[in-house]
């Protein structure tokens, strides 16, 4: 509804069963809202891991929003 077009996933550490479960629900969700999607994953599920999965995100200077999970 805001108009967003280029959503960015700040996700979990790759080949947990979570991470990867939420990856696709994303990944499905901006598909069917024709949004462009990119995924980065974090090293943890610190805040540090997760400010420098943002950080990645915000340097492609593409995307317009961000979903995060904890």
């Amino acid at each position: 509804e805001l108009g967003h077009r280029a959503l960015g996933h700040v996700a979990g550490p790759p080949g947990i069963d979570n991470t990867e479960r939420r990856r696709a629900g994303f990944l499905r969700a901006a598909e069917g809202h024709g949004a462009a999607a990119s995924v980065v994953h974090g090293s943890g599920w610190d805040p540090d891991s997760g400010y420098a999965s943002a950080g990645r995100l915000l340097d492609e200077g593409t995307v317009t929003a961000i979903f995060a999970t904890t």
